[in-house]
């Protein structure tokens, strides 16, 4: 319904109540709600793995990710495990030609007196004897933008604001960066609502489900936290 339409809908009215009212109905942005098999919260690599697969699968599948990639992440050492799944994905090439290819590691102490090294090959019976350590910002992207080339529609800087489920599946309210530029950089406004069948929570420690629901719990054993840094001009040993 059009706000000239709506406005004329209530006709006794106060003119002042009614401006107001026409007001807020032309600020809001509206668009028809779309319809599709599967959303995705989140376009990591759980989140553009499972999209990648669904859309090879023939399923309608959207991605809505709440930052524009690339971005910086940490978790840069991958495992032979992920091997099998980079070739469902079919990305193999891809990875050869934008990483390196890795047999190993080597773990040590906090103080670094004592380190271990250890070899893939003789692992947790992988059926590889390597990985890749990856750059995760360029990593991600090459992910994201394959879930795409796949045949999923994928939507940056897009956060789901509200999440309602029904019987024919579950109702997502989107809110997206105020293009006209608001004094305001954190402001977002209201973009779009859309519908699917299916819903995966891919968003990680933002936990959009979780928080909703209240789903989520603490561990008091697992009070623990980890710190990272990355470094120049070491002087590295020889390759294993």
């Amino acid at each position: 319904m059009s706000a000239k339409a709506r406005c004329v809908r209530y006709p006794k009215f106060l003119a002042a109540t009614a401006r107001s009212l026409c007001f807020a109905v032309k600020s809001a942005t509206f668009s028809p709600v779309e319809n599709y098999d599967v959303a995705i919260i989140g376009g990591g690599p759980a989140g553009s793995t499972a999209a990648t697969l669904l859309s090879k699968a023939g399923r309608r599948v959207i991605v809505l990710e709440r930052d524009k990639f690339p971005r910086f992440h940490i978790g840069e050492s991958l495992l032979p495990f992920s091997m099998e799944t980079f070739t469902r994905l079919g990305i193999q090439e891809k990875l050869r030609a934008g990483f390196v290819e890795k047999f190993g590691g080597e773990i040590a102490e906090a103080g670094g007196e004592k380190a271990a090294k250890f070899y893939f090959k003789d692992g947790f019976g992988s059926r590889t004897d390597r990985s890749y350590q990856v750059t995760r910002s360029k990593f991600d992207k090459m992910l994201l933008d394959h879930a795409a080339e796949s045949g999923a529609e994928v939507r940056e800087e897009t956060v789901v604001e509200n999440v309602d489920f029904d019987q024919d599946g579950v109702r997502l309210r989107l809110s997206t960066d105020d293009p006209a530029g608001v004094s305001d950089p954190g402001h977002r406004k209201f973009a779009r609502e859309l519908r699917a069948k299916y819903l995966i929570d891919a968003s990680g420690r933002n936990s959009v489900i979780g928080n909703k629901f209240k789903l989520k719990k603490s561990y008091q054993h697992l009070q623990k936290l980890s710190l990272f840094a990355h470094y120049e001009g070491l002087e590295r040993e020889e390759g294993i």
